[in-house]
């Protein structure tokens, strides 16, 4: 397997047996594997003469770059409901400054903040773009699945004048295959070709330009034909080849004619 570039942030794609959430406009996406390792020394000088390795774990957490109202259910087990009978407080202050408050009911959508209420088990995808960085052309598509992740029910709600962001922290729990977490890389569809264009001029003696064509081609080599202009014929060759690729995506091309005098 090729090396790859990834220098993008991943998308998340939450799911329980009832809910599904997208959260495409992320910040940052961190995945975390820590292993605690106890090492065995003995005899003289003290060697390491073996290594215990325990406490396997995985956790990632997520950033959204925009204020999503979701991440509340996500991280209370609760869900937002329609409500006509939400009570606010309307406020104003007048010019020497005495505050005034005056209940008003309207109509939203509203969420409990329990406290007997915790997380839900998520399956949670996150998925990112790859580059092949001879081309620096996007190569596909590489996906981290966790089967079970537990969000960590945390909030912390900073609102500034700055863009208001919420980060949501997993810990993953093993699925019935004993695994944290599954990771793959898939290419985009060789089938679909990649493109590139000829540009093809056609001049005089003297450089004027008496036409031209664009013509879009897979990449490869093919073989570009010069055209019958009337009145005029090809001095030289009538045919060359040109060959299509990532680092040569245009080619130019140009015929040379003079009067036909026939």
């Amino acid at each position: 397997m090729k090396h790859l570039l990834i220098h993008d942030t991943l998308e998340a794609f939450l799911k329980t047996d009832t809910d599904n959430y997208f959260f495409g406009l992320t910040t940052n996406a961190n995945i975390n594997k820590n292993v605690s390792q106890e090492m065995i020394r003995a005899g003289i000088g003290n060697k390491v003469v073996a290594i215990v390795s325990t406490d396997n774990e995985m956790n990632f957490d997520i950033t959204t770059g925009l204020h999503y109202n979701k991440v509340y259910e996500i991280q209370t087990g609760e869900k937002f409901a329609s409500s006509t009978d939400i009570k606010i407080q309307n406020v104003s202050v007048d010019e020497q400054g005495n505050v005034t408050a005056t209940q008003q009911t309207v109509s939203g959508d509203i969420i409990d903040f329990k406290a007997d209420s915790y997380p839900k088990m998520h399956h949670v995808q996150l998925k990112g773009l790859i580059y092949d960085p001879d081309t620096n052309e996007e190569y596909g598509n590489i996906y981290y699945i966790f089967k079970k992740g537990l969000p960590d029910g945390a909030l912390s709600e900073v609102f500034s004048a700055a863009n208001k962001t919420t980060d949501v922290a997993f810990t993953a729990t093993v699925d019935e295959d004993g695994n944290y977490c599954q990771v793959a890389i898939v290419p985009f569809e060789t089938s679909k070709p990649k493109q590139g264009s000829i540009i093809i001029y056609y001049k005089d003696e003297d450089e004027a330009i008496l036409g031209f064509d664009v013509i879009h081609r897979d990449y490869g080599t093919h073989t570009v034909t010069a055209k019958a202009i009337p009145g005029y014929k090809v001095t030289g060759t009538g045919s060359t080849t040109v060959t299509l690729s990532a680092s040569n995506k245009i080619d130019v091309v140009e015929f040379t004619y003079e009067e036909d005098s026939d």
